[in-house]
C-alpha cells in the first residue's frame, strides 16, 4: 500500500479510519526497510540503524552550501560513480572529488605506462618517452608510442641522491618537463643519472 498523507481525513473518526492509518503505517515500514534494519517488535537494539546506503544519480553537482559536504553519484560514460563536494568557496560549486572511476577507486588503478632513464651524457633509454631538449637540471619529456587520456597520470622521479627539490611542469597529453631536480651536495643530477615513472590509469 502506498503512503498517503490524506489519511485519515479530518471529517473521519478514529473508529473508522483504522484501516487507513494502518495502510500508512505499512507504507513507512516498507520504505525504512529499503536501507535500514527492520523495526522489531519488540524493539531490537539495530531498529533504524543503515544496512546499506542507496543513492540515486544526480544529473549535477550539488549547490555548495556553507558547512556542509555532499556524497552522492552521477553518471559517467555510462556508468554510476562516487563523488564528493565540499564547502570550499563561495560560488554555486564547492570542490568536486571523483571516487570511483570503471569499477575502481578513482585514481587507484594506476600502473606504470612509460620510464626513462637518462644518464650524466644525457643519453636517454627507456619506453614510450623521448628527451626534446633541456638543459641538466631541466629535462622535456614526450610521449612516444603512448597517449594519456588525461593530465591525471604520475610522474615519479629519482636522481639516485636524495633529492632537496624538483618540479614538474607543462604536463599535457603530449608530455612534461622536469625541473630544478638539485640533489643534496649541490650538484645538478645532469652530472648524475635521472629516472621517470609515469604512472596511469
Amino acid at each position: 500500500m502506498a503512503w498517503d498523507k490524506s489519511k485519515p481525513a479530518d471529517a473521519v473518526r478514529i473508529t473508522t479510519g483504522t484501516s487507513g492509518i494502518r495502510d500508512n503505517f505499512d507504507a513507512i515500514e516498507t520504505t525504512i526497510d529499503v536501507d535500514h534494519t527492520t523495526m522489531a517488535d519488540p524493539a531490537a537494539a539495530t531498529d533504524g540503524e543503515h544496512k546499506k546506503v542507496t543513492l540515486n544519480e544526480l544529473a549535477s553537482d550539488p549547490t555548495r552550501a556553507d558547512d556542509k559536504g555532499f556524497l552522492y553519484t552521477k553518471n559517467v560514460s555510462g556508468a554510476t560513480e562516487l563523488f564528493y563536494e565540499d564547502a570550499a568557496g563561495s560560488g554555486a560549486a564547492g570542490n568536486v572529488v571523483q571516487i570511483t572511476d570503471a569499477g575502481n577507486l578513482d585514481g587507484g588503478s594506476l600502473t606504470p605506462v612509460a620510464w626513462a632513464h637518462v644518464d650524466a651524457t644525457g643519453t636517454l633509454i627507456g619506453e614510450h618517452l623521448t628527451v626534446t631538449g633541456g638543459t641538466s637540471a631541466t629535462r622535456n619529456f614526450t610521449f612516444s608510442g603512448y597517449t594519456p587520456s588525461d593530465t591525471n597520470y604520475t610522474v615519479n622521479i629519482d636522481t639516485g641522491y636524495h633529492l632537496t627539490t624538483c618540479g614538474v611542469t607543462n604536463k599535457s597529453t603530449a608530455g612534461f618537463r622536469v625541473i630544478d631536480y638539485v640533489i643534496a651536495s649541490g650538484a645538478q643530477a645532469g652530472n648524475g643519472v635521472l629516472n621517470v615513472i609515469i604512472m596511469d590509469k
